[in-house]
């Protein structure tokens, strides 16, 4: 999947530039994430705008929405809404709030940095609590966890609506901001809505 979108994003170029990063040791404590939004390897003058994080999605039967954990709390959420519309995706909120995915991923090393981010999931649509669930119970981080387990037909619908979010987040006029008075903005740092 993130081969796929770094491959249509070079066919047809965005104006910002986009980096991709195959990150490590995220159950570890964001380790790869860490280092590499502390010590970001831009040219030289450059300086990370935003984060699109796509990161180990359950795509096992046919979903109808996503959850865009963050995405709602910068500039980048029209661009998130406008990729699910054209997918024909509801877009719902976190099924499982107490987890607390946005701060769990990832993501939230760029976050700690000021960096607006927002990640893509499925959401539990169309039979997606189960199909989650009982992946996690029965595949997830077991050798059990195989490609015959993935639905490729739903997986490049999940991967044409990261490109379309990725590419429209690199070709918006500004350059991503935490929506006014958001709590991370706040926190961390990074640009803010006036």
């Amino acid at each position: 999947s993130i081969m796929e979108v770094a491959r249509l994003l070079a066919a047809n170029p965005p104006k910002r530039s986009v980096m991709f990063i195959a990150l490590t040791a995220e159950e570890k404590g964001l380790v790869g994430s860490d280092y590499n939004a502390r010590n970001p390897t831009v040219p030289a003058g450059g300086e990370v705008v935003a984060n699109v994080n796509l990161d180990m999605p359950i795509v096992t039967w046919p979903f109808t929405d996503v959850v865009a954990f963050g995405g709602e709390r910068s500039t980048m959420y029209p661009v998130v809404e406008a990729a699910a519309e054209r997918a024909g995706l509801a877009l719902t909120p976190d099924p499982q709030p107490e987890q607390g995915f946005f701060v769990r991923s990832d993501q939230y090393s760029y976050v700690k940095q000021g960096v607006p981010a927002v990640y893509l999931d499925l959401g539990w649509g169309n039979g997606g609590a189960e199909a989650q669930l009982a992946f996690q119970k029965d595949h997830y981080h077991k050798v059990s966890d195989e490609a015959d387990l993935i639905d490729y037909d739903a997986m490049q619908r999940f991967t044409q609506v990261n490109y379309e979010i990725a590419k429209g987040v690199a070709n918006m006029d500004e350059r991503p901001r935490w929506k006014k008075g958001d709590f991370f903005g706040r926190i961390f740092g990074g640009p803010m809505e006036e």
